[in-house]
């Protein structure tokens, strides 16, 4: 008995713009099916911005990925939190300005993080950047 490929020995491996090419040819439906899925994110209600904070994969990807997907990111979430308004300050302007222009909000105070950052918080103030509510 001779065995038949199938999808899960065949070991074809698609460069991208192969994949690009048949991602086209699908019906809209599905498009959008494989759209929601990759290029949308669910929305906590706060993100927390501390030295640790890594921006997720797709906004690392290229132009097209990023331009997509941080419509999504940076829009649904209701605050960008962090304990340190400096720290804060300088995340906020190392985003490009249409990525700083999607986020609704700014927070900065005790709240974030409060059993994980020893000590007192960041004193200063935040240059350029708006909606910044101090939480007390």
């Amino acid at each position: 008995m001779t065995s038949r490929p199938n999808h899960r020995n065949v070991g074809t491996q698609l460069d991208a713009a192969t994949l690009a090419a048949g991602l086209l040819t699908l019906p809209q439906e599905l498009k959008d099916i494989i759209y929601d899925l990759t290029f949308t994110t669910s929305p906590p209600l706060t993100r927390y911005i501390n030295k640790t904070y890594k921006p997720p994969l797709l906004l690392q990807v290229n132009r097209a990925s990023r331009h997509l997907f941080a419509q999504s990111y940076y829009s649904t979430t209701l605050v960008f939190e962090c304990a340190d308004i400096k720290f804060l300050g300088a995340w906020f302007r190392s985003l490009t300005p249409t990525h700083q222009d999607l986020i609704a909000a700014l927070r900065y105070g005790p709240s974030a993080y409060w059993a994980s950052v020893p000590g007192g918080f960041g004193e200063g103030e935040f240059s350029g950047v708006p909606s910044a509510e101090a939480v007390g």
